[in-house]
């Protein structure tokens, strides 16, 4: 759709791969590849299963992971969940433990809504092979047709 209205896509997605893979190589020694990962992934990979539009995922992905981070954090500084009392975590661990905490129920039951979803639009039966290859060839024939019609108008007004 952006490239039928003149957006240079090929551009753009060059320009996006680009910086992120300027932002991944520059965070990578200060945070991790473990963490850089999770909040790469981890939080749009929630969000596409939560909901279908694109700007609400965007949203959505951003919001999920500032709050793992946020909560990550608060969880490393205050220890908890540790093992023992004096378990200090770093923050990656927990930030990492939050994101696939939430993804995985929302992994196991987006079908649930995903499906609902799909069923109520699709309302139309699906049709078989044989019945799509037979609207194919008639669609064909016809076009076959228009196109000699429009060959003889040509024709005879150049007569």
């Amino acid at each position: 759709m952006a490239e039928s209205r003149g957006i240079p896509v090929r551009l753009l997605t060059i320009t996006f791969l680009i910086l992120v893979a300027i932002t991944i190589s520059v965070s990578v020694q200060v945070v991790g590849a473990l963490l850089i990962f999770t909040l790469l992934i981890g939080p749009p990979a929630t969000a596409m299963r939560i909901v279908q539009r694109p700007l609400w995922t965007i949203v959505i992905a951003i919001f999920l992971g500032v709050c793992y981070t946020w909560l990550g954090i608060f969880f490393a500084a205050n220890g908890l969940f540790g093992i023992s009392g004096t378990d200090m975590w770093p923050a990656s661990v927990y930030i990492t433990s939050l994101s696939f905490g939430v993804y995985l129920p929302v992994r196991l039951f987006s079908p649930l809504w995903i499906g609902r979803k799909t069923r109520k639009h699709t309302s139309a039966p699906l049709k078989s092979e044989a019945t799509l290859s037979q609207e194919r060839s008639d669609n064909h024939d016809r076009l076959v047709y228009r196109t000699k019609d429009v060959l003889e108008i040509f024709q005879v007004r150049g007569k």
